[in-house]
């Protein structure tokens, strides 16, 4: 994976290593530090203009089964000691947060025919639009199982919990994705789902979702052991709990950059984040703007109209975190703005004026941009009467005869077909008629108009003028 990422990306080196000291220095006015490099373990000084931090759960961590505890930031690896005394020394304001794991699951030793399946997607959605053609076919996905707990599985966890040290911390964890331990004892007549998720194409283990435990080993196999179709599972790695220090975020700047320290960049779970989309978006923006840093160009803000990156840095920055922040689509004001269909759209241009984006994708999304609006600009040009509309397209019913519609409005109102608009007008819609994506795209964009930051001020204004009038008759 190293080679890999190195002979894929020009002017980069790796280099394995622990980080236990930063090298900061002063700037010329003597007004504020700067970075100038880390310390490794073994002495070795890297210098740097930037550096962006992204310990994970690493930082001053402890790892907890049962009763024992030891320092670590994951199974079988070592914990940061030193980076957390440099930041502390530095100033910065470090909290406490904690998760969990569950165990993994030997494939071999599952009976799926007690589970209920999960078939996976016909068409599966592929994650980026530079992806034009899936290559793995239905067959080939892996399906997902859901299994229920038992009355005896509570039994368990209630019997044994006093010998759980993790779960009766005051160190707060991820609220929305509770352990085993918690949805047992808040929820006490409850069934709780798992769903045994495969761990890869190649992989022999399972992951069960939702059965995240940090009990000791001996009791997190009765407990797996009393879901139907587990009763002979062998676990390949017990679960466990993590305790690890976070930075205040409201220290940082809304590009990640530190408050105290110039040229310093924190990103992921150390700002008090859960792992996953919310921290790699993170690491996204601050490489971005670290980079930026070093060019001494202007860097990229991403607003909350901008993004969803843009409402989790906002939030962070200026609200901070008393536990493992979790990006909902509940959070964001202009959510019906911020839709996957649209992403291109919002931020490749911002990307591609950070150097962020290579000529290639550029290239696609100008492509893809131009078809959009060609389509949309030739579906709402041709304009019919319901009359003539249902004699050229007989599954079109409606009852106002003497109302003219646009093509757009069949398209997107009355899920007409687009192929079957382009059978009546082939010279001007045959081009887009076998493009789904474009479809799909054309439905969106036609049933929720008007939904951007600006068009929903105009709104808010307008709303706001009537409530004045009303104000003033009264």
């Amino acid at each position: 994976m190293k080679q890999e990422i190195v002979s894929g990306t020009p002017n980069l080196s790796v280099l394995e290593g622990t980080v236990e000291d930063l090298h900061v220095e002063s700037t010329e006015d003597h007004m504020q530090q700067r970075i100038g490099g880390v310390y490794l373990k073994d002495g070795t000084v890297l210098g740097a203009k930037a550096v962006v931090i992204t310990t994970g759960t690493f930082l001053n961590a402890e790892i907890f089964q049962g009763t024992q505890r030891w320092a670590a930031g994951r199974i079988g690896e070592r914990s940061s000691i030193g980076l957390p005394k440099t930041l502390c020394r530095l100033g910065f304001k470090l909290g406490r947060l904690r998760t969990g794991t569950p165990p993994r699951l030997l494939k071999n030793t599952i009976d799926f025919s007690k589970f209920q399946l999960m078939p996976p997607d016909e068409k599966p959605i592929p994650f980026s639009y530079m992806t034009r053609q899936l290559w793995l076919s239905p067959e080939m996905q892996l399906p997902t199982y859901i299994g229920h707990t038992t009355k005896e599985l509570a039994d368990i966890v209630r019997n044994n919990i006093h010998e759980n040290e993790h779960i009766q911390s005051e160190t707060r964890g991820p609220r929305y994705c509770p352990s085993l331990e918690a949805k047992i004892l808040k929820f006490t007549n409850t069934i709780h789902k798992t769903f045994l998720e495969h761990e890869g194409l190649d992989s022999e283990l399972i992951y069960p979702q939702g059965m995240s435990t940090t009990f000791r080993p001996d009791i997190q196999l009765a407990i797996m052991r009393c879901i139907k179709g587990l009763e002979k599972v062998e676990i390949a790695q017990y679960g466990y709990g993590v305790q690890y220090d976070f930075v205040n975020p409201q220290q940082l700047h809304p590009t990640l950059e530190t408050k105290f320290v110039k040229g310093l960049y924190l990103a992921g779970q150390i700002n008090g984040t859960t792992g996953y989309e919310e921290a790699a978006a993170q690491g996204v923006l601050a490489g971005i703007n670290a980079g930026a840093y070093v060019r001494n160009v202007e860097p990229m803000v991403i607003g909350r109209s901008d993004g969803y990156i843009g409402v989790l840095v906002d939030d962070l920055t200026s609200l901070g975190t008393n536990e493992p922040y979790r990006m909902f689509t509940s959070r964001a004001e202009f959510r019906l703005h911020l839709r996957p269909d649209n992403a291109d759209l919002r931020l490749t241009e911002k990307g591609r004026s950070m150097n962020a984006v290579h000529d290639k994708r550029y290239e696609q999304f100008k492509q893809i941009q131009n078809r959009l609006y060609s389509a949309m600009q030739a579906l709402r040009t041709i304009e019919l009467s319901v009359v003539k509309w249902q004699k050229v397209i007989p599954t079109f019913q409606r009852k106002e005869s003497g109302k003219v519609l646009s093509a757009f409005d069949l398209l997107y109102r009355h899920d007409i077909k687009l192929r079957d608009i382009a059978k009546v007008f082939p010279k001007e819609l045959n081009v887009f008629a076998d493009d789904e994506l474009l479809e799909q795209r054309l439905h969106v964009e036609g049933r929720i108009p008007g939904v951007t930051p600006e068009g929903l001020a105009t709104l808010l204004r307008y709303l706001r003028k009537g409530e004045s009038a009303a104000c003033s008759s009264l």
